[in-house]
């Protein structure tokens, strides 16, 4: 995990580790493996639509290929301008002319697109009231553009001023303020575009996620605010999606350091491959390959195209036992396997940073106890995050 804005953006969109740098985006790998020669050639007769649309001024990072970015940025699909593309004369043979090239190919490239985009969106409809919200607009403008035809798979909608470091509540009420209104922002807007795809019949093709680069601290600051913090909860929605909270409710400690996160449960490269293995059909070795790490499946999507039975393939329960907590630097820690698997150990500070890899070893169903050496760990509060296929327990554990 990272705190900063940036860098933890650039992991969240990349699909990187928290200590590796990776320039490209998890779904431009993606449309990078199946379109390898874009731009040059597109839109054609077999792609005539963009690959992704992001919603705004700027492409998506999720989006970003080896060359270029598959993402489209588009504002107002109903008002699309035309770029100017300059002339034809001849390009001169050095690294001038490659640039020069790149963006009259990007321009009429774009041209192109959006002419398409902006027919599509004339001829798609919008069945329900949306909020009058910016956010609410731009995701009824993918109604719009979803019912119009677009065969554009991926759409990226932003929603900012979560950076709630100050009057995130009001004094006295804690379920007013500036995080409230975000929130109902957030949902109301979900809901009516949710509506608004079912009022169509088009709520089985679309599968909704949200994200964010962190969450925040348990721990109020004194400007009634709180600021960066390390896990926080996704969302999807959709008729394919099981419905159901996956995790434990985080534990909160009654005096929580100031600088102390809620505990990492599921890693988001998980969420991310169990979608693109369900949702966009890839073979699990292709989805390895694409993320760059390997990952656990899991139970999310049901139905509709995906071919997973949650129902014959639970979640087991998997109950961990620290002790002494507190400690002093020795502990140890007990837990029971249902089935034989692999199974690992890591331990990670107060603001999410691994600090401390235990083991990954494949272990026998039954019974299995642990040491938990901590001595060469300063004194705080920890995380122990056991995980056995796709069960996991995320417990807090105290070094005096």
């Amino acid at each position: 995990q990272n705190r900063s804005h940036f860098r933890s953006t650039d992991i969240w969109t990349s699909a990187s580790e928290a200590n590796e740098v990776i320039n490209t985006g998890w779904l431009g790998r993606h449309f990078q493996d199946d379109y390898p020669e874009f731009p040059d050639g597109f839109p054609n007769e077999d792609c005539p639509h963009p690959f992704a649309i992001a919603v705004g001024s700027q492409v998506s990072q999720t989006c970003q290929g080896l060359g270029t970015n598959f993402s489209m940025a588009v504002s107002d699909p109903f008002n699309l301008q035309a770029l100017a593309g300059g002339d034809d004369t001849p390009l001169p043979d050095e690294p001038y002319g490659d640039e020069l090239a790149f963006l009259r190919t990007s321009i009429a490239q774009a041209n192109a697109y959006g002419q398409v985009v902006q027919s599509v969106a004339e001829q798609g409809n919008s069945l329900a009231q949306y909020p009058d919200t910016r956010f609410a607009r731009d995701l009824q403008n993918v109604a719009y553009l979803i019912s119009g035809g677009l065969r554009t798979s991926v759409y990226v909608v932003s929603l900012g001023g979560f950076d709630t470091h100050a009057n995130q509540v009001v004094v006295g009420d804690p379920e007013s303020g500036a995080h409230a209104e975000l929130m109902s922002t957030l949902t109301e807007a979900l809901a009516v575009f949710q509506a608004d795809l079912e009022a169509q019949g088009l709520h089985e093709r679309v599968l909704t996620m949200t994200f964010s680069e962190f969450g925040r601290r348990i721990r109020s600051n004194e400007s009634f605010g709180t600021d960066h913090g390390t896990a926080a909860p996704l969302f999807l929605m959709g008729p394919c999606v099981q419905s159901g909270v996956l995790g434990e409710s985080p534990e909160i400690p009654e005096e929580a350091e100031i600088a102390e996160g809620v505990a990492l449960q599921y890693d988001f490269r998980d969420i991310y491959g169990t979608v693109f293995e369900d949702w966009f059909q890839l073979e699990p070795e292709e989805v390895v390959d694409v993320l760059g790490h390997d990952y656990v499946h899991l139970p999310i999507l049901a139905g509709c195209q995906s071919p997973s039975s949650v129902a014959d393939n639970p979640i087991q329960d998997l109950q961990a036992q620290i002790w002494p907590n507190p400690t002093a630097g020795q502990a140890r820690i007990s837990f029971r396997l249902e089935t034989t698997g692999l199974v690992s150990l890591a331990v990670s500070n107060a603001e999410g940073r691994l600090v401390l890899q235990g083991f990954e070893r494949t272990l026998q169903a039954g019974e299995h106890e642990f040491p938990l050496d901590l001595s060469s760990l300063p004194t705080g509060p920890y995380f122990v995050r056991l995980q056995a296929g796709r069960s996991v327990s995320a417990q807090r554990i105290l070094k005096r």
